[in-house]
């Protein structure tokens, strides 16, 4: 009930910030074996949007958990901030995203 009531207060705000949405997975639902990760691009705001740097955070918080993360890249239309586009490269997401899963045993599925 309280992962389903996060989700609810979610609001999309036109930029993608991977490393606060998987920072609030490992952080705040310790109990979690698998995370859902639906993303439309690559990252582009937060704390950092350096792929490489999320993914060695996720590593260090998955370290002794073995949660596994399945990565569905929503990759359909265009992006809802038009100064977004450039940095919005679809093929980037998915080879960001496919690294995820494959780092931590999950799936990844690109749906267009």
């Amino acid at each position: 009930a309280h992962v389903t009531e996060h989700v609810r207060g979610l609001r999309p705000g036109g930029a993608t910030n991977s490393f606060e949405a998987l920072e609030t997975a490992f952080s705040e639902f310790p109990a979690i074996d698998t995370i859902c990760f639906l993303s439309d691009g690559s990252p582009t705001a937060g704390r950092t949007v350096s792929q490489e740097r999320i993914q060695e955070r996720v590593h260090a918080w998955n370290r002794v958990r073995g949660v596994r993360i399945h990565a569905i890249a929503l990759l359909s239309g265009m992006a809802p901030n038009p100064a977004l586009i450039l940095q919005d490269d679809k093929e980037d997401a998915v080879r960001f995203m496919r690294a995820l899963a494959t780092a931590t045993g999950g799936t990844f599925v690109k749906l267009d």
